[in-house]
């Protein structure tokens, strides 16, 4: 089904600072949902500017479905089948969409692609779970699988899986990934403490945002941004905040007004999606597309003065 929809309010707000980020990071804001939805979520955000992510019309227990938002259209999505969950997690510049369903008939995930008209089941070769989260413009794709009663954060192009595991972790989920094959996720310890992880391709380290003890890591693009979200409590009950690392420093970025803010993907020109929880509890998505900095600006300036001079002098 496919439904063009109008971005419901645009916000111009800066990065919000408290103790565990810094500010500078400005977003032009467009909030939207899937019409009829009581819940809608971005997850990733390609390079043309496509989101994709999860939507169900009850907030609480309803199924969720997929959904792609491209300029304003919407379009909604499921597997075939009895699935009761469909998590849409993922998808590259070729428009190719991954994530992992759940069925009555057997409930465990199975991952999937789509190209927007036929799926795919996709399984890691010896896992007896597999769910996708991402995947890069070289088709290699990111998640989790159970394997040898192990439950890890994978790489697979279809034919070989790397395992990726955080030093003392009990569970492991690979998140985002780029085409250089770096990725970011979500570890767990055996406290139950959430733990953000970078996997540089030969080694993964955590990493945390200033004091926060709840850190999860959603997306990274090419330049090695990684967005994701924090809370101050261990046990990630508190209001969360959105992040983004860029150049090493880390930012917060909050939807303005709102109760939460989960941010869940950027892409190569540094626009995010993810989604809010607004005063009433109503969960929403959103894009924020980046404002340029001062110093960007006055670069601009310049070179339209420059190229004003020099139409007067010609």
């Amino acid at each position: 089904m496919k439904t063009r929809l109008k971005a419901i309010g645009i916000a111009l707000v800066a990065a919000f600072a408290p103790a565990t980020a810094h500010a500078g990071l400005a977003y032009n804001f467009t909030f939207f949902d899937v019409p009829g939805a009581g819940f809608t979520s971005g997850f990733k955000i390609n390079n043309h500017n496509v989101v994709v992510g999860d939507w169900r019309t009850d907030p609480v227990t309803g199924d969720f479905q997929g959904f792609t938002y491209d300029n304003g259209a919407i379009t909604v999505f499921a597997p075939p089948g009895d699935g009761i969950l469909t998590l849409t997690r993922g998808n590259n510049d070729a428009g190719t969409v991954v994530g992992g369903s759940f069925y009555n008939t057997e409930p465990r995930e199975r991952g999937f692609s789509y190209d927007g008209v036929s799926f795919t089941e996709i399984s890691v070769p010896g896992s007896v779970r597999t769910g996708l989260r991402d995947i890069n413009n070289n088709g290699v794709m990111t998640g989790r699988a159970r394997i040898a009663g192990q439950n890890v954060a994978i790489l697979y192009d279809g034919v070989n899986v790397t395992q990726i595991s955080l030093p003392g972790a009990t569970s492991n989920i690979g998140e985002g990934l780029n085409d250089a094959g770096q990725v970011v996720g979500t570890a767990t310890d055996a406290l139950g403490q959430s733990l953000a992880f970078y996997y540089d391709g030969a080694s993964t380290t955590s990493f945390a945002i200033g004091a926060a003890q709840c850190n999860q890591a959603w997306g990274i693009n090419n330049a090695g941004d990684i967005v994701g979200v924090y809370t101050s409590l261990a046990d990630c009950s508190d209001a969360a905040h959105g992040f983004v690392r860029h150049l090493g420093v880390d930012y917060t970025v909050d939807v303005p007004g709102a109760a939460q803010t989960d941010l869940l993907g950027i892409n190569d020109n540094g626009w995010i999606t993810g989604a809010y929880v607004d005063a009433n509890g109503a969960t929403h998505a959103f894009i924020g597309s980046p404002i340029p900095e001062p110093a960007t600006l006055a670069l601009l300036g310049l070179g339209l003065g420059l190229l004003g001079a020099r139409r007067r002098a010609a």
